[in-house]
């Protein structure tokens, strides 16, 4: 590369770096898919008959995953997605597509005992159960095993073996 290219595209970067550009989202068809993916291959959801979904701040994620409600999810069933939390619904995943309200919005996930994902793998996710996000044009999933121990979640090892662990 000539060494004028190589240093715009250096400054480019670090501009791009101090800028704070993100990553795009997945798009809504396949982070549904993966959340379903993740539901199905996690013990204790697969104890339970119905499970539901509340959706943080996603209305194109709900709408997708709104047309699942009914199916089975390994031997379980999707029996709601939520927009809003109705009193005393205990959600058994919580998407969180807030990055300001994060931590609070993850904490109240714990309150819950229900699993906690996000699309954000940047900033204060170290309570967040699951990651979902854009690496660079592919789907990535990153799984917090300490929180998932609090959960006393017990994942697959097919989903381990495909995903960024933290130990």
């Amino acid at each position: 590369m000539l060494p004028h290219l190589k240093r715009f595209a250096l400054a480019l970067f670090a501009l791009l770096l101090a800028s704070g550009v993100q990553a795009k989202p997945l798009p809504s068809q396949l982070t549904a898919a993966i959340i379903l993916k993740l539901a199905s291959l996690e013990a204790r959801l697969q104890d339970e008959k119905d499970i539901s979904i509340w959706i943080i701040n996603d209305p194109a994620l709900a709408r997708v995953l709104e047309k699942r409600v009914g199916k089975t999810i390994g031997r379980s069933t999707l029996r709601a997605v939520h927009t809003d939390l109705p009193a005393g619904t205990r959600p058994d995943l919580v998407y969180i597509n807030s990055q300001n309200k994060l931590p609070e919005f993850v904490a109240r996930a714990n309150q819950l005992g229900a699993i906690s994902m996000t699309p954000f793998h940047n900033g204060n996710v170290k309570d967040v159960t699951v990651l979902i996000y854009d690496d660079q044009g592919l789907p990535a999933i990153t799984i917090n095993m300490p929180a998932s121990r609090q959960l006393n979640l017990q994942w697959d090892p097919s989903v381990l073996e495909i995903s960024d662990v933290i130990y």
